[in-house]
């Protein structure tokens, strides 16, 4: 059923928000949020309760290691996650 594709795509998609969150470098930071916000639009495009997971990647983004630059730093794999969500299932 839908369900089990919504836990699959919102597992597939916490699993890049953790290492989204773990990095060290801008670029793997950008590159697993985009990833995890990639699946994040492909569970909220299997069912509506897939937006459950947008502020769970918010959260990821708050709360991400930043060593250079602080919250200016935090945004650009924000960004890279908004626009894999819209890319998907916008």
């Amino acid at each position: 059923t839908m369900d089990l594709a919504l836990a699959a795509f919102g597992a597939f998609a916490l699993l890049p928000a953790v290492r989204w969150r773990a990095a060290d470098d801008g670029k793997s930071a950008r590159r697993s949020a985009f990833v995890a916000g990639l699946f994040a639009g492909l569970a909220a495009l299997t069912k509506l309760n897939g937006l459950v997971l947008l502020p769970a990647l918010a959260l990821a983004a708050l709360t991400a290691r930043s060593r250079h630059g602080g919250m200016a730093a935090r945004f650009g794999p924000l960004a890279a996650a908004a626009v894999g969500v819209l890319l998907v299932a916008g």
